[in-house]
């Protein structure tokens, strides 16, 4: 049948579709910490990096050897098959537990938490929660990027050129030096649900999109996020004297890794 743009599309079967979604996997999603503690760890400022841009700048600029990991939360998937609950009365075995969180203290008032890009859509928001049931912040800070392929302007983007929009909830009423991302454009995945929550508790909070012309770990990209020093935060974040240097020895040692995959 004809879509919005004019295309020839498949008919939809309404049974294939109940099937599929019966197929649909569901998550066991736990907390893994070396504490017993059951209360939250204060912070001025919770900075999230989601995506793997943002992984290699905080694990070049703000994470170093001196910093406390406080806990990772991690996922695995129950696939339950029609099958198997119709002739045994139960699902699949789960997979193989994967991190959906890291959390490091790198400062007395900075707490940094690494999200990795392939956390599936479905736990975005159950993901953020737990992070934030242990971590009690004044102030949350999410960098991530996205392709320019994604940008939506009334003028084309023609230049290669990283950069950099930012949209954030209605308490935070600093200076960021940023332009703002402007309707119709949206974000999605961690960074919606991170905002969503913050905005939903009347917190301060921001999103730095870093739009980039390639998904290629590129030093030239993630040291976009530099522009961190611009915004006018609670507490003043402190980059490793010898960032630069780190981030071209994560960035080799990914590509490394990357590369023996296929040979």
């Amino acid at each position: 049948m004809a879509t919005f743009f004019g295309e020839i599309g498949a008919l939809s079967s309404r049974a294939v579709d109940d099937e599929e979604a019966d197929s649909e996997p569901t998550y066991n999603i736990s907390l893994d910490c070396k504490s017993k503690s059951e209360s939250k760890t204060d912070c001025k400022l919770l900075l999230l990096a989601v995506g793997d841009l943002a992984i290699a700048f905080s694990k070049s600029y703000l994470i170093s050897d001196t910093s406390t990991h406080l806990f990772d939360v991690k996922y695995s998937a129950v696939k339950a098959e029609f099958d198997s609950i119709m002739y045994t009365g139960g699902a699949l075995p789960s997979s193989r537990s994967q991190k959906a969180a890291s959390a490091y203290q790198v400062s007395k008032d900075v707490i940094v938490c690494e999200v990795p890009a392939l956390v599936p859509e479905e736990i975005n928001m159950d993901v953020c929660l737990m992070v934030l049931d242990h971590i009690n912040c004044q102030e949350g800070v999410c960098i991530t990027s996205k392709h320019m392929a994604n940008f939506k302007s009334s003028e084309p983007v023609e230049s290669y050129t990283p950069f950099i929009k930012a949209l954030a909830t209605s308490k935070f009423s600093r200076s960021h030096a940023m332009d703002k991302l402007q309707a119709p454009n949206f974000i999605s995945g961690f960074a919606a649900a991170f905002l969503a929550e913050f905005q939903v508790k009347n917190k301060a909070a921001l999103c730095v999109i870093n739009f980039v012309d390639t998904d290629f770990l590129d030093s030239s990209n993630v040291q976009m996020f530099e522009r961190l020093q611009e915004v006018d935060l609670n507490v003043k974040i402190d980059f490793a004297t010898d960032a630069k240097a780190k981030l071209t020895k994560y960035i080799k040692a990914r590509h490394c890794i990357e590369s023996n995959l296929y040979t």
